[in-house]
């Protein structure tokens, strides 16, 4: 059975990983010959490469031509699908799986995130298990439904989360707005970089809040995520509540054809997800929380306050190109300009830093000087950036 071939004759298998601009990743070996880094994605029903090069290196046959929709619902890239791949990831029994292979890598995640991927790896690939996700150790636990030891459970609460298509969705009562609460249902998303977002257009209640900014919201198969970026008042997980949550905001045109029976109304990223031990059940159609620090797990999220996005460029992603810059923010106030590449952040050279590094000094506190250094058409220049929050109030 899918799921349990990989435990093999064990009740439980560990696998490492890396935690990289937030993002679990893991480390598979495809068709016996090359190691590739895949993002474990709850969102994601299936086991995606994004670069055709790499099974055609193996003069592996396609099975069928198909469509993947984007994050949006909306927008579809086309793909092949491979049929029995053989997959190990460290630390479980070798299986076969079938692959979704886009036609064209145009995610270029690399320059996005700041990170090398290959891949990503969703929910069907472990199906029929107990996966236990530990933030703070680095590793996946792979339990057999009917081996787990009962007592995992013991610390943390219980949620009954529907299962549709490998993916898993759970209920929150959340208010926009003091007085107008309302039970919605999330996806839990590890692969979506945001901790909370709502997908205003389903449901006659979720307005946008009185006040908003643009914002780049992540990035799905078919690019950059673009929306709006607000406070709710609140939002609460049974006893797990968040006020005044950092929240994006997106309308999504239409659901996907195969998930048209699972309405969802937003999404519930890894950044909130990273907050707590996380136990998903797919066997069983349960998930469980526990804090990892339990009077912080609700802590204000950092969000930009610069208003301009950064990609990682070149060879060791160690370049940063200003990418898109919104107007009247903090960047756009000081003249730095789409195509600008980022010499020094705060005094430091940027080539010794990371995406990652970057953008964390450009989610300082209101009211912080940011200075600096970027290069224009072989110029140097210096600019001081005064992060702020730019939300404006919304026409009614």
């Amino acid at each position: 059975m899918q799921g349990l071939d990989l435990l093999g004759n064990s009740s439980y298998v560990d696998i490492p990983f890396r935690i990289e601009q937030g993002f679990i990743v893991v480390e598979a070996r495809f068709h016996n010959s090359v190691n590739l880094d895949f993002i474990f994605d709850t969102g994601a029903e299936n086991t995606l490469i994004f670069d055709r090069e790499i099974p055609e290196l193996f003069g592996i046959p396609y099975d069928r031509r198909i469509e993947v929709m984007g994050s949006d619902f909306n927008t579809g890239l086309y793909a092949n699908i491979i049929r029995n791949m053989i997959f190990n990831i460290k630390g479980t029994k070798t299986v076969l799986r079938d692959v979704v292979v886009l036609e064209e890598n145009i995610l270029l995640l690399e320059e996005r995130l700041g990170i090398n991927v290959d891949g990503i790896i969703g929910g069907s690939f472990f199906r029929n298990l107990v996966v236990q996700i530990n933030y703070p150790k680095k590793f996946l636990r792979l339990h057999h439904p009917e081996k787990v030891n009962k007592r995992i459970f013991s610390k943390y609460t219980e949620f009954d989360v529907e299962i549709y298509n490998n993916k898993p969705y759970i209920k929150s009562r959340t208010a926009i707005r003091p007085g107008n609460e309302v039970e919605l249902t999330f996806l839990m998303d590890s692969g979506a970089s945001l901790p909370f977002l709502i997908h205003t257009n389903t449901d006659s209640t979720l307005t946008l809040p009185d006040m908003t900014m643009l914002g780049n919201l992540g990035y799905g198969i078919t690019g950059m995520l673009v929306g709006y970026i607000g406070l709710v008042h609140h939002m609460s997980l049974g006893p797990f509540e968040f006020r005044n949550l950092v929240t994006s905001f997106q309308d999504i045109e239409a659901q996907s054809p195969r998930d048209n029976n699972m309405k969802r109304n937003g999404i519930l990223g890894n950044h909130m997800m990273r907050r707590f031990y996380i136990i998903i059940d797919y066997f069983n159609h349960k998930a469980y929380f526990r804090p990892i620090r339990k009077k912080k797990y609700n802590k204000s999220f950092d969000y930009d306050r610069s208003g301009m996005t950064v990609f990682a460029v070149g060879a060791e992603l160690n370049e940063f190109l200003v990418k898109d810059v919104s107007e009247g923010t903090p960047a756009a106030l000081v003249d730095i300009r789409s195509g600008d590449i980022i010499y020094k952040i705060a005094r430091r050279r940027t080539r010794g830093m990371n995406l990652e590094g970057v953008n964390a000094r450009l989610q300082g506190k209101p009211g912080k000087k940011i200075r600096i250094e970027i290069e224009r058409e072989g110029e140097r220049l210096k600019k001081v950036i005064v992060l702020k929050d730019s939300f404006i109030k919304n026409k009614k």
